[in-house]
C-alpha cells in the first residue's frame, strides 16, 4: 500500500509544473461549469402525483363521494407503480389523487389514469379532467393586471383570453391559473308565464340558444367549374344577438323570439373566491405554473424574453404589475449559499493562522476548498444535478481541509526544525520525505469519512432527494 502511496507523492513532487497546468485546468473547467449549472431554490421531492379534480354543481359532499369519489377510486386502484390513493370530497368538487413510484415518468403516469377515467361508472354530466402535470414548485411568477378604463369584468375576459394563451406559449409553462374578476356571461331571464301562454317549454329555449350559438356547414355550390363552399354563420355577439333568437312560432307561423319571453342581460358566473390588493378589493391575478421536471431560472429567463412582447399586447390604459417572482428566491438561496461559503473559507483560514501561525502555510491548507466545490460543480453538470440550497449550503468546510492541515502541518513542522540551513533539492527531498510519512494516515482517513457517507445513497423516496 506504502509503495504506490509514495510512487504518486513522487510523481506529484517530479511534475509540479504539470500539477499546476492540472490544477488551472480543473479551475477553468469548474468556472465554466459554474456559469452552465441550473439554479434552483429547492429541489423537486415529491414522487410523481396524478390529481383528478371532476366539478359537479349542486351535489352535497356526501353525494360527491358516492356518485363521483368512490367510483373513480374503484377504477384508479391497482395502476402499475402507484404507491397510494387519496381522496377529497367537497361541495360540487371531487379531488382524487394518486401517487407513484419516483421513476415512473409522469407521461406514462397520466396515460393510465386516463385509460382508467373512460371505464369509470360515474354520472354523465361529470366531466372528470386532470390536473396540469405540475410538481410541489408549480407557482413561479404572479402578476395582476390593473386598469382605470377597464372593470375587473373586462380585465378578467382580457387576461382569461389573452394573458392565458401568451404565457402557455412559452417552453416550461405548464398552465396559467386566473383568480379575481367575475366572468362575464349572458344571462336569461325566462318569464314562467310568458312561457305557458306560448306553450314554449324551457327545454326549447335551451335547444335553440345552443343551435343558434353554432356555425354548421351546407355543403357546395358547383359554379364555373370552381366549388363555392355554403356555411351557416350562428355566432352570438351580443344581447340583441341573443334577442333575436327564434324559440318557435305561433298558429298563425309568426316566429317567438328570445325577447318576447326573457330578458337577455350581462351578468356574471358564480364566484367561487376573489382577490385583493392593498385598497383594492377586488383585482384580477394570474399564476403562472411549472411544468414538473422544469428548471425554474431556466423558464424564467424565458419568461422574461417574452414579456415585454406580452405587454405590448395589453389594451391601452391596461398595465401589469408582478407580484411574485421565483427568482427572487433563486437569487436569495444564491446570496445565501455564497455568503456561507466565504464565511466559511474565511473563517477556516483564520483558525489556520492562529494554530499554524504560519500565514502561507494557512492558505496553502485553504486551497482544497475551491478546488473541491469546483470539481463538485464540474459534477453537477455531468450528471444533470441543478445547484439548490440544500446541495451547496451544507457544505463541511472541515472536512475538505483535514488532510490538508495533516499534511502541511507535518511538512511545516519538519521544514522548521531540519530544513532552515538545506538547499533548494535538500528541502524538496525533505519535503517528499515529510509528504510520505503521513500519505497512508491521511487516505485511510479519507477512506473511512467516505465510507461514512456511502449509506446516504441508499436511501429512498425523499431522504434520497435531500
Amino acid at each position: 500500500m506504502n509503495s504506490w502511496i509514495d510512487k504518486l507523492i513522487n510523481s506529484a513532487l517530479k511534475g509540479r509544473y504539470l500539477t499546476l497546468v492540472a490544477t488551472v485546468l480543473v479551475i477553468i473547467a469548474g468556472v465554466v461549469a459554474v456559469k452552465m449549472l441550473p439554479l434552483e431554490a429547492y429541489p423537486e421531492l415529491t414522487n410523481p402525483q396524478v390529481r383528478v379534480i371532476t366539478l359537479y354543481p349542486g351535489k352535497g359532499p356526501e353525494e360527491i363521494e358516492r356518485i363521483v369519489t368512490v367510483p373513480l377510486e374503484k377504477e384508479l386502484n391497482g395502476i402499475p407503480g402507484q404507491t397510494s390513493l387519496r381522496s377529497l370530497s367537497l361541495y360540487g368538487l371531487s379531488v382524487v389523487t394518486t401517487t407513484f413510484v419516483e421513476s415512473t415518468p409522469t407521461a406514462l403516469a397520466r396515460q393510465q389514469v386516463l385509460e382508467r377515467l373512460e371505464q369509470a361508472d360515474i354520472p354523465d354530466d361529470a366531466h372528470p379532467h386532470l390536473e396540469p402535470d405540475v410538481g410541489s414548485l408549480r407557482e413561479i411568477f404572479r402578476y395582476c393586471l390593473h386598469s382605470p378604463y377597464y372593470s375587473a369584468m373586462g380585465l378578467r375576459s382580457i387576461q382569461q383570453w389573452e394573458m392565458e394563451k401568451l404565457f402557455r406559449q412559452i417552453p416550461g409553462v405548464i398552465g396559467v391559473i386566473s383568480e379575481g374578476g367575475p366572468t362575464k356571461a349572458y344571462e336569461v331571464d325566462v318569464n314562467q308565464y310568458q312561457l305557458k301562454s306560448y306553450g314554449i317549454t324551457l327545454q326549447q329555449v335551451f335547444d335553440s340558444l345552443s343551435k343558434a350559438n353554432a356555425t354548421s356547414g351546407g355543403g357546395f355550390i358547383e359554379k364555373s367549374g370552381t366549388a363555392l363552399i355554403v356555411r351557416e354563420l350562428g355566432l352570438l355577439k351580443g344581447v340583441s344577438d341573443i334577442e333575436s333568437v327564434v324559440v318557435s312560432a305561433d298558429k298563425k307561423g309568426t316566429p317567438i323570439r328570445i325577447r318576447d319571453i326573457a330578458k337577455v342581460k350581462i351578468g356574471s358566473l358564480v364566484r367561487r373566491g376573489q382577490v385583493g390588493k392593498g385598497h383594492e378589493d377586488d383585482v384580477v391575478e394570474g399564476i403562472i405554473l411549472l411544468r414538473r421536471g422544469e428548471n425554474p431560472s431556466q423558464v424564467l429567463e424565458r419568461v422574461y424574453e417574452r414579456l415585454p412582447e406580452i405587454i405590448k399586447r395589453l389594451p391601452p390604459g391596461v398595465t401589469m404589475e408582478v407580484l411574485y417572482d421565483r427568482m427572487d428566491l433563486i437569487n436569495q438561496t444564491i446570496k445565501t449559499i455564497r455568503t456561507n461559503i466565504q464565511f466559511g473559507i474565511g473563517l477556516v483560514v483564520i483558525l489556520l493562522c492562529l494554530f499554524l501561525l504560519d500565514i502561507p502555510a494557512a492558505i496553502i491548507t485553504a486551497i482544497p476548498i475551491p478546488l473541491a466545490m469546483l470539481i463538485a460543480f464540474i459534477c453537477l453538470n455531468l450528471f444533470g444535478v441543478p445547484a439548490n440550497l440544500l446541495s451547496l449550503g451544507a457544505i463541511d468546510f472541515g472536512i475538505l481541509v483535514d488532510s490538508s492541515v495533516v499534511m502541511v502541518e507535518n511538512i511545516v513542522r519538519r521544514l522548521s526544525e531540519e530544513g532552515r540551513d538545506l538547499s533548494v533539492n535538500h528541502r524538496l527531498m525533505l519535503l517528499n520525505e515529510s509528504a510520505r510519512e503521513v500519505g497512508a494516515p491521511i487516505l485511510f482517513g479519507i477512506a473511512v469519512i467516505v465510507a461514512t457517507f456511502l449509506p446516504i445513497f441508499t436511501f429512498q423516496g425523499v431522504e434520497g432527494k435531500l
